[in-house]
């Protein structure tokens, strides 16, 4: 996954994260 995604990114993976942080998968 992308890391710069976020907020819909984050909302697809599942949510369990805040959108100001991005996930890096």
């Amino acid at each position: 996954p992308q890391v710069e995604e976020k907020s819909e990114s984050t909302s697809k993976k599942g949510g369990a994260m805040p959108k100001g942080f991005k996930p890096k998968d």
